[in-house]
């Protein structure tokens, strides 16, 4: 990002991307802790849509329950993989199931420069799909 579009930005949008890259590499070491990575699971990040999130087991989301600048979160991904005549060439190796009951519901991360601080509350959503060749 260069310093004009890091000034159009306020500190606490910024800080709220810095916080998303960090929860992905954090994530990305609980999911590796549980045994919980593999072929089909990855961490990554995008725009959450409170509304988009199916209830699991809780209760809806609320934007109360988190703060953040921006609309972006950490995702973590469960694909299976298809050929282009629809045979599975690979699935992760735990379920979608595990990996919703395993991640936790938000990461909280601080980030502070030289005179500011800012604590974003991310929530984390868990996205289930397929990839299928062209």
């Amino acid at each position: 990002m260069t310093d004009e579009e890091s000034s159009d930005r306020s500190f606490a949008e910024q800080a709220t991307n810095q916080a998303v890259e960090a929860a992905v590499s954090r994530l990305t070491e609980i999911l590796q802790q549980k045994a919980l990575t593999g072929e089909g699971i990855s961490v990554g990040h995008g725009v959450v849509e409170l509304t988009e999130i199916d209830p699991t087991d809780t209760e809806l989301p609320s934007a109360s329950e988190f703060n953040r600048a921006t609309n972006r979160s950490p995702i973590v991904f469960h694909h299976h993989h298809y050929s282009r005549d629809g045979d599975l060439i690979s699935e992760p190796p735990v379920t979608f199931e595990s990996i919703v009951d395993e991640t936790p519901r938000s990461i909280s991360v601080t980030v502070t420069d030289s005179s500011q601080e800012y604590v974003a509350i991310l929530p984390v959503m868990c996205e289930r799909g397929w990839i299928q060749n062209s």
